[in-house]
């Protein structure tokens, strides 16, 4: 195997271990090639999903698309469709549905959305240690995925 070719030598502990801004920059420069890649392979799957499946169903059962390379390979689309619950609109459902006489359909609402509960972080921030020792009981609390960015100061 030619020097060109060989494979990198594996790591040392040491370098394994070290952070330090070189290894800062080799995360940089992985997270931004990273978001290339993911922008690409996005547009890209865009592309092939409109070009083979130009009328979807959704989910995925009725979209396949024989890759003809022999191999008996098929490219199965899962089309997705999201909706949103629009909470205005929905209250002025249930309100029309309950009025006296209305012919609005009766829709089983308590089956078909789900209501969520969601701490509201500005509020929680509010309350005393106590209070928020008393909350805490009803909440699952556990660290988030880090974030990080290389900020440049502007110059001039």
């Amino acid at each position: 195997m030619s020097d060109a070719t060989a494979a990198p030598a594996a790591p040392t502990l040491e370098q394994a271990t070290k952070v330090d801004a070189a290894y800062v920059a080799e995360w940089y420069k992985t997270a931004a090639m990273a978001g290339r890649l993911k922008a690409t392979e996005a547009m890209m799957r865009r592309r092939i999903f409109d070009h083979y499946f130009p009328a979807p169903k959704e989910g995925s059962k009725d979209n396949k698309h024989p890759m003809g390379d022999g191999t008996g390979a098929v490219l199965q689309a899962d089309h997705k469709v999201n909706r949103k619950v629009l909470e205005p609109e929905l209250q002025a459902l249930r309100e029309a549905e309950a009025q006296p006489g209305s012919n609005a359909p009766k829709v089983p609402w308590d089956r078909l959305i789900k209501l969520t509960p969601e701490l509201v972080k500005s509020e929680y921030n509010k309350l005393t240690e106590e209070e928020r020792q008393y909350v805490d009981k009803a909440l699952e609390i556990k660290p988030g995925t880090p974030e990080l960015k290389v900020v440049i100061p502007q110059r001039g």
